[in-house]
């Protein structure tokens, strides 16, 4: 007989009636029931339930079969996800929630009466009689080694000579390449975070050793901080130099389960299996904002887009940020981040709205990446043994990744032509991704995002501009000055030559290239009046060129219009419909100065 009580009943002793079960049923097992637990999710729908019932109902929901004799003893998995049973078999079984029996272990040489879990899921102990048995969880299953492998130009395999790499005792949770590639950063349940030289495979140095498991560490875009976080609820920055502890972010209520740095390294997010996620200031150290209930039963996993202009035709004064979450309800979210400008000091204003919700996994969402550069791709991978590639801008599911066992983590290479799964089952799979991918992808780190008026732009789109003229050096200039669009119409060529400290050679340069930005919209507007030379003309849109760029082919196009060319999802020649060798455009200075004289020659006659 299974009876359910209300606990308050049972401590309640101000009332002298006898306790009532609120449910119960007979017979629930043939031979009697010996074990019972119930699932972490249960008790997390109810946690903030006030009303109370005198009555519930009860009913048969799954049966697992595996075991060949009786079962003693069933503990759910603190996340709900696993149950572990023990039977008179001597075996140790566990169980996901679709009742599949992911692991059997079978250490005892008598029947097996009693097992638990760890919180971090890192450790079952099982007993029989008096002895007890630690048996490596099946979930993080680890030798303890970082290893290393090097991919070749056909997509070959090889593990580098001085791999593998010893330093861990336990467990290995999480391995992340600093930006330059030349420092590889592991975490592991036995609290300790490495830092190597991944040239040479050396340990550079270590972090104080942490009393519980770290799960996540991530570099910061500059490689000097590296963040950690993991069972104890905290999330620590470090100098990755000095290995100097610089602040401590609390607050979360469970183990912080995935971390990431914004790509102007200003601000973190980390998310824990309680659901909720923070957004930390990495330059007050203070909590900008607290989500919570972001995904049911939990959250796993969060990355961060590199893209500093991530949502097309937004023109808020602020930066904006795009975060990916995952969690147990099967979700992958993608959340809009918006901060005042850096030159406001009231960075506290800060905006987050949820921008897509993308569905189709059929298991907890464990890991979630963008694509590198401009993050146009998200890769997540679930307990349904799936990988998925998903279109960002268009929430569509590009690419569905069959896998023989739980996929556990994922990553793209820098030009998207890769990408790495790992599982369950120990495997590391290299997916060669479709060639229009790359392209997409090349394609959209070389264009700018649709043009918008100028007093719109920010500092980002000023320093953008200054790359696009080849002069790099005013950027810090720039930068500290915080030059935007507003300024750069109000104010008069000479104040803004002075704000930037130019000298002669620089000041006629840039006095020609911000005369014709103010006004190229009018002139290419009068230009539709003139005998346009067919040279000047984008064979595309048929329309006067601002911004020529030359491609594979050896033509010259609108920069935008090539754009939406490839955009578009064609990658032949538009003037000889061949197939391109690549998708590269270079700027044809040659040309756009030649246009810019015509117009100016002609400014009288439009």
């Amino acid at each position: 007989m299974i009876m359910v009580w209300n606990t308050q009943d049972l401590v309640d002793t101000a009332n002298e009636s006898p306790c009532v079960p609120m449910a119960k049923i007979d017979n629930a097992q043939d031979m009697g029931v010996f074990s019972l637990d119930v699932n972490k999710h249960i008790t997390f729908d109810m946690k903030n339930k006030t009303s109370t019932v005198s009555e519930m109902a009860l009913e048969l929901f799954d049966v697992y079969d595996g075991h060949t004799s009786s079962v003693t003893c069933v503990r759910y998995s603190h996340n709900g996800e696993y149950l572990v049973s023990t039977s008179v078999d001597k075996l140790v079984k566990v169980w996901d929630n679709e009742g599949n029996c992911v692991a059997s272990l079978d250490g005892h040489n008598r029947y097996v009466n009693c097992a638990t879990i760890s919180k971090d899921l890192s450790i079952i102990a099982s007993g029989k009689y008096n002895m007890l048995k630690n048996v490596s969880m099946m979930f993080k299953i680890s030798d303890k080694l970082v290893r290393m492998f090097k991919i070749s130009k056909e997509n070959n395999a090889e593990e580098h000579c001085f791999s593998p790499l010893e330093g861990h005792t336990y467990a290995i949770n999480h391995v992340e390449f600093s930006s330059n590639g030349n420092t590889l950063a592991s975490c592991s349940q036995d609290g300790c975070a490495i830092l190597w030289d991944a040239a040479t495979g050396e340990k550079i140095r270590s972090l104080p050793k942490n009393i519980l498991s770290l799960k996540v560490c991530r570099f910061c875009p500059d490689n000097t901080l590296l963040l950690t976080a993991g069972d104890d609820e905290k999330a620590i920055l470090w100098n990755s130099e000095t290995m100097e502890k610089l602040a401590q972010f609390e607050g979360h209520l469970d183990t912080i389960s995935g971390a990431c740095v914004s790509p102007d390294g200003l601000i973190s997010v980390t998310v824990s299996v309680n659901a909720d996620y923070r957004i930390w200031s990495l330059e007050s150290f203070a909590c900008l904002y607290i989500k919570e209930d972001a995904h049911d039963y939990g959250i796993q996993d969060c990355d961060m887009s590199h893209n500093l202009e991530p949502i097309p035709n937004l023109t808020i004064n602020a930066q904006s940020y795009l975060l990916v979450t995952c969690g147990n309800d099967s979700l992958v979210k993608l959340w809009r981040i918006s901060l005042p400008n850096k030159c406001d000091t009231s960075i506290d204003k800060i905006e987050v709205k949820l921008w897509r919700s993308l569905q189709g996994h059929g298991g907890n969402v464990l890991c979630v990446r963008f694509s590198q550069i401009v993050s146009e791709f998200v890769c997540s991978t679930a307990t349904d043994r799936q990988a998925r590639i998903w279109s960002v801008y268009s929430a569509n599911c590009l690419y569905v990744l069959d896998h023989d066992s739980i996929v556990t983590s994922c990553y793209f290479n820098v030009d998207c032509s890769l990408l790495a799964t790992g599982c369950l089952d120990k495997t590391l799979w290299l997916w060669k991704l479709p060639q229009h991918l790359m392209f997409q992808s090349a394609v959209a780190d070389k264009i700018q995002s649709r043009a918008k008026p100028i007093i719109d732009w920010t500092t980002a789109d000023i320093i953008k501009w200054l790359k696009n003229i080849e002069m790099h050096g005013l950027i810090p200039v720039a930068t500290n000055c915080c030059l935007d669009g507003k300024k750069l119409i109000t104010l008069t060529v000479d104040q803004i030559c002075a704000l930037l400290d130019l000298d002669e050679s620089e000041q006629e340069k840039f006095q020609k290239e911000i005369r014709w930005l103010k006004n190229r919209e009018i002139k290419l507007e009068a230009a539709n009046t003139l005998d346009i030379p067919d040279e000047f003309l984008c064979p595309i849109t048929h329309e006067i060129m601002s911004e020529p760029v030359m491609c594979s082919d050896g033509f010259t196009y609108e920069k935008n219009a090539i754009t939406e060319w490839f955009m578009s999802g064609k990658y032949t020649s538009p003037m000889t419909n061949e197939v391109l060798s690549n998708t590269d455009v270079t700027r044809n200075i040659k040309l756009r100065n030649e246009i810019y004289e015509f117009l100016d020659m002609n400014e009288e006659d439009v």
